[in-house]
């Protein structure tokens, strides 16, 4: 594995962004039992970004990966 400190920095902002969407997704969850909608749904929309988000820090952490082995 991978020990560079760029690499690094980007796994710990990957894992960051990961706990962000799973707390966005359980809060959802709770507005959604407690029958307010909207706010599910904007908090539904706050997980995705922060999934679309980890995608854009997975392919960081690829590029960094290609540049160790270089």
């Amino acid at each position: 594995m991978l020990q560079s400190d760029e690499y690094k920095a980007l796994l710990k902002e990957y894992e960051d962004c990961d706990q962000r969407r799973i707390a966005f997704q359980m809060k959802a969850s709770k507005l959604l039992d407690a029958g307010d909608i909207d706010g599910a749904v904007a908090e539904f929309r706050l997980a995705t970004t922060e999934s679309d988000t980890s995608v854009v820090i997975f392919g960081k952490m690829v590029m960094a990966s290609e540049k160790k082995k270089e």
